[in-house]
Parts: C-alpha cells; structure tokens; sequence
C-alpha cells in the first residue's frame, strides 16, 4: 500500500529537524550546498549578501527534502538509507528529517531511532541525542558494543544519561548476542572445479554490516572462476550488524582458517586463497596477507580503515599483490592507511595497485568494473 505524507506532517517534521534543533544549538548549523555561494551574479545584478546565500541554500534543500517526502513510492526503508547516506556526508539536519519521515511510517524501530540519535550527537544536538537514545532502548535495542564503539556517541559517553541507558543496554546485550551469531555464504563458479580446487577470496565486510554487502562481488567473483566465501564478522554488535575484532589480527586469522577448513571438501584450492574487504575488513585483509603470507595469496582492499595494527615488514616467499581502492573523498585516516600499505608492499617489493574513484567511504559507482579489474590484478601477479 503507497503511503505519502499529508503537508501537516512534512511541516512537523520540518520543524523538529530545523526548528526544535535550533533551540538547543549555540548557532544555526551552517548551509550544506556550497554551489550558491560559487556561482556568479548574472549581468547588471549584485551578489546576494552572505546571510542571504545561506538563506537561499537552506531554502533549496528543504524543497529537494519536501520532493522526496512526496514521493509516492518511498517507504520507511527508502527513507532510512537516504538519511544514512546524508549523514555520511555531513548533512545532520537533512539526516534527521528522513529518519523522523522513517519513524513515522514504522513507529517503534529501535534501528531507526539509534541511528537518528547518532546523527543528533554528530550535529551536536545533546539533548536530542539522549531523547532518542533512550527511545531506542525502551524499543529493546540490545547492541552494546555497537553502542560501546560508536564514535558518533564520542562526546556524550562521561554524560551520565548515557552511561544509564548504555548500562540497560548491556543487559540486554549479555542475553541476545549468542543468539545472532553470523554465518557464511559460499558462492561457486559453474562447471567441476579444476584440478588443485577453485582459488578462494574470502570477503571481509566493514563494520556494522554483514556479509550480504558482498553478494553481488560474490556473484561477479564466481563468474571470473573463483569461489567467494563471504563472513559475518566474529564480533556480534546488534541483530544484523557484525565487526571484526578492534585490535586482534589474530582472532580474525583463526576465524578465517576454521571457515577454510569447513567449506574444504567443495573443490576449494587452499594453496589460493585470496582476501577482500570493505573499510575494517579491509584494513583486516591487507594486514593477514602481510602477517600470514603462507596462508594468502593476496588482498582486495577497498577503503581500509580501522584499529588493527599493520605488520612493520613482511617477506613472502612469492608474489602476494594487494589492489586497492579509495575514494577521492575518503576519511582521511583510510587514506593514511592507503599510504602506508603501499608503502609497506613496496618496501617487500610486492605487487601493488591503487585504484581512486570519485565519492567518498564506499564502493566504487562502477564496482563491477573495479572488481573485474582487481580480479585481474590477483591473477596476474601470480606465476
């Protein structure tokens, strides 16, 4: 059934993203669409003041937000990952305006209010955050260590509020965990598999996420001839939300090699088994092959972020090529560790390639054409 939201609504949830905002903001959040204040006056008309540029850009985003939530074929679903994408981005007040719209269309998602108080605490709306931290609680959220690593909460963590709720959390989350244990999905190419078995690439999604991120490079991988073994992390944040441990390469290493040895009799070749991965994952990815290159041959790592610590040096005996990926707009701290992975391949005299796409923390828009690519790379590289 199409839904859409009556003009009373939209003027409500305007309100409450901007309006209610304001209130406890120490100045009004800045306008996010630069391209006003960049393009020339036409002929014999001056410049609009700076306030008014601002006004102007402001203006234009909440008809561009109004638009959408007119659409009549949204759902609450379509919403919630417009918002996260806007938060990725920055756009806090934009964000919050489409996780209100989701809430409103499926009232009571614990998901949905967690992710809308982050983008509150990422604004700097305090208040607000604690509001709909606490909403998410009473709706049963359970993921403490979600919550525990979650940057976005970074400066609300010593409030007491949030240790009160993070504490109900905790609780919750000792007895759900061991419920939502991940799984596995082994995807193989077509046909009987060669002598010495299908070359593996085991994939690493990023934090948060789940190893379905990887389903359509899983297909892709299995059509170029290797078999893709996808994982849920070891580290259970939430229901549907896994990570790989924040400082223990060596847990993931185990966790990998007992995935292996499960899926060892359907035509696997062991002796090929290649890694890729999505921000930790791919920090994860990059740093086995470097501590374990008796057991990888090799490494995708797209956008690699995260904790772990890299190997100062490493010496395989044999070509281990890494490929990486980064957006033109990446964090930073992925483009650090870009720096320093090639730098530490090129120090081993390893094969090394970066591939850079216009975005930011994400896959490529052309991903089949970078994994085809990256694909390509691995094999090369072998003798």
């Amino acid at each position: 059934m199409r839904r859409t939201m009556g003009v009373c609504t939209l003027a409500a949830l305007l309100a409450v993203a901007c309006t209610q905002a304001e209130e406890h903001a120490p100045a009004p959040a800045p306008a996010h669409d630069p391209a006003p204040a960049t393009t020339p006056a036409p002929a014999g008309e001056k410049p609009g003041a700076p306030e008014e540029i601002a006004a102007d850009a402001r203006f234009q985003a909440r008809i561009a937000i109004i638009e959408d939530l007119l659409s009549p074929d949204a759902s609450a679903a379509n919403y919630e990952a417009l918002a996260t994408s806007l938060r990725l981005r920055g756009r806090y007040d934009e964000a919050a305006v489409y996780y209100l719209v989701s809430l409103k269309m499926r009232p009571k998602h614990a998901r949905t209010s967690y992710r809308l108080a982050a983008t509150f605490a990422l604004w700097g709306q305090d208040k607000l955050a604690l509001r709909y931290l606490k909403e998410a609680e009473e709706q049963g959220f359970w993921g403490f260590r979600l919550l525990d690593e979650d940057s976005d909460f970074e400066a609300l963590k010593k409030n007491p509020e949030y240790a009160a709720v993070a504490a109900k959390v905790k609780e919750r989350y000792e007895k759900e965990a061991a419920r939502h244990a991940g799984d596995r999905t082994l995807k193989l190419p077509e046909g009987a598999a060669p002598e010495g078995g299908w070359p593996v690439l085991v994939l690493l999604h990023g934090w948060g996420a789940t190893r379905a991120d990887y389903d359509g490079v899983a297909a892709l991988a299995a059509k170029a001839k290797f078999a893709a073994l996808a994982l849920d992390g070891q580290v259970v944040l939430d229901e549907g939300a896994y990570a790989w441990s924040a400082t223990n390469l060596e847990e993931t290493h185990a966790f990998v090699q007992k995935h292996l040895e499960a899926c060892k009799d359907q035509g696997l070749n062991l002796k090929r088994v290649y890694l890729g991965g999505f921000s930790q994952g791919a920090k994860h990815a990059a740093a086995l092959v470097a501590a374990h290159p008796e057991a990888y041959a090799g490494a995708i790592a797209n956008s690699p972020g995260g904790q772990v610590k890299l190997p100062e040096s490493f010496e395989p005996k044999g070509a281990r090529p890494l490929f990486l990926m980064l957006g033109t707009q990446d964090y930073d701290v992925c483009k650090k560790t870009c720096a320093d992975l090639e730098k530490l391949w090129k120090a081993a005299k390893q094969p090394v390639k970066i591939h850079t796409f216009e975005g930011g923390h994400r896959f490529p828009e052309e991903w089949e054409t970078a994994y085809a690519e990256a694909l390509g790379f691995l094999e090369k590289a072998q003798p």
